[in-house]
């Protein structure tokens, strides 16, 4: 096993895994440290969203959803059941227990794909962190590129403040890692916490003229890549 690295990635959420991949496909040496384990005790990654958050809920609401439908709309489209329709909350969950499993093994994949090192376990900052400036309520302090008050730490998603969503974290992760790298990298991304959204932003996205950051040209265009 490596024991020295280029980056060591804290946090293998939807922010770090991605930072970590990213930055071995520009060619870093890579570790990427999390503590979680499944119910099974085996090591995993992709925190709270994939393991006990967002991905397990989806995969419950889809189940409510379509008995929902079944019970009060299917009779509309013409299509008629005789017997009742009643939950299985053991078939849901174990179903959802699947798709979480499903999900945190393509990305142990990926890691061995991009050849992350990944280690289990609790990572410590030991003499950095003593300087790590943190606001009031304890969030990570940093500036517009994501720096800490220590040189060589930054802090992206949920340690710094912000929206708590996983595509900002991956959109953070990936733009720490190529700053570091080439000192360039997503120069028009901001921290989320500078960021607004509409009440209802999946209506807002799918109205026609509707954009949300610039188009994939013109943003391969800004990053001097030319694409057919």
């Amino acid at each position: 096993m490596d024991t020295n690295f280029d980056v060591i990635v804290i946090g293998a959420g939807p922010g770090g895994d991605i930072a970590a991949i990213r930055a071995e496909q520009l060619g870093m040496n890579v570790a990427c440290v999390d503590a979680w384990k499944t119910k099974e005790g085996k090591p995993t990654q992709d925190g709270t969203c994939n393991n006990i958050g967002c991905i397990p809920s989806k995969a419950l609401l889809q189940s409510s959803k379509n008995l929902d439908q079944a019970k009060h709309h299917f009779g509309a489209l013409g299509i008629m059941s005789t017997g009742e329709l009643r939950m299985d909350v053991a078939v849901m969950l174990e179903r959802k227990n699947q798709v979480v499993k499903s999900s945190n093994e393509g990305k142990l994949y990926l890691f061995r794909k991009n050849k992350v090192q990944f280690l289990n376990g609790l990572a410590f900052m030991t003499r950095a962190a003593v300087g790590l400036e943190l606001d009031g309520r304890g969030a990570v302090v940093v500036n517009g590129e994501w720096r800490t008050s220590v040189p060589s730490i930054w802090a992206i998603a949920d340690v710094v403040r912000g929206l708590m969503l996983a595509h900002m974290a991956e959109e953070e992760g990936v733009a720490v890692v190529e700053r570091r790298r080439c000192r360039c990298g997503r120069a028009h991304c901001r921290p989320s916490r500078s960021c607004r959204f509409q009440h209802d932003p999946q209506r807002h996205l799918h109205q026609p003229g509707n954009r949300l950051g610039r188009s994939h040209r013109a943003a391969a265009q800004i990053r001097g890549r030319s694409i057919s």
